[in-house]
């Protein structure tokens, strides 16, 4: 089969390490609009908000430490980067509002990258953690995202839309594709695929029913999760044209779920297309044989 990223030469520490550099600049985004444009500069405000991605960078790194079989010749980052699980918990930080109780995010984190640690299954661990955070704040006072009043263009560029703190707005998502497209460490089409399937049907919905086309396009860190946690290295496809295929059943579904499940609906796409993520490269792989 071909494959663009799971088995290629480059190590789970060369990923990770690109796509979290390429997180940085929702980072530094997120804290301009957070904290310069809201003008909430209180240290709790500051705290709070970086706790999310503190403690899931740290559950990551505790849960590889503790899982990872260790060997004399192992450097410190062969056991960091022993799995995606660093990476996982700094997207998931990214996703959550102040909203969000802290030990829910903690406690569904550790639970969950304990048992995908555990059990060897090929599904999306940020998409079930993601959901597993929803339902037990809706059983707990709600999860709300973000909210912010939307004014002009400007806002969707910087990203002061709906959201995660720290998951919104197209400069941030422009300068973080040119990072992960330097190196090509990442399966993109499979986020372009679904961005642009998620958009252009945004496009023909915006223009029969006169609503928003930005406000559709920007909704709730949908292009966000497209980029980063659709793209997962271990539970989407990943043979050549199975990755396009994938990307664009994430992009239509999300489209579908998202007028009766809207904060969910990127999530379970991913889910669901991880199901059929070996059927997907499978069919791909024989019908490129026949040809």
């Amino acid at each position: 089969m071909n494959n663009i990223f799971v088995r290629s030469k480059n190590s789970i520490a060369t990923i990770s390490l690109n796509r979290i550099m390429a997180l940085l600049p929702f980072l530094v985004i997120g804290l301009y609009i957070n904290v310069y444009l809201a003008k909430d500069y209180s240290i709790n405000n500051i705290l709070h908000m970086l706790s999310y991605p503190f403690i899931g960078l740290l559950i990551g790194i505790i849960v590889n430490f503790i899982f990872t079989k260790k060997q004399k010749k192992d450097h410190l980052s062969d056991i960091l980067f022993s799995s995606f699980h660093i990476e996982y918990g700094l997207i998931l930080g990214f996703l959550m509002s102040n909203s969000v109780s802290l030990i829910v995010f903690s406690i569904s984190l550790l639970v969950m990258f304990i048992i995908s640690k555990l059990v060897d299954i090929k599904i999306n661990i940020v998409a079930v953690t993601f959901l597993i955070i929803y339902i037990c704040m809706s059983l707990n006072g709600g999860f709300e995202l973000t909210l912010r009043e939307v004014l002009t263009e400007k806002d969707y560029i910087i990203g002061n839309v709906n959201g995660g703190n720290f998951s919104t707005g197209l400069l941030s998502l422009l300068i973080s594709i040119f990072i992960l497209r330097l190196k090509n460490f990442t399966k993109m089409d499979i986020s372009i695929y679904a961005i642009f399937s998620y958009i252009a049907l945004c496009l023909m919905y915006s223009f029969i029913t006169d609503k928003d086309l930005l406000m559709l396009v920007f909704l709730n860190s949908y292009l966000f999760i497209f980029t980063f946690v659709a793209s997962d290295s271990i539970s989407s496809s990943y043979t050549l044209n199975g990755v396009k295929i994938y990307g664009l059943l994430v992009g239509i579904l999300t489209f579908i779920l998202s007028f009766k499940l809207s904060v969910l609906a990127p999530f379970i796409s991913i889910i669901v297309a991880s199901f059929f993520s070996t059927f997907i490269d499978n069919l791909t792989h024989k019908i490129g044989k026949k040809n």
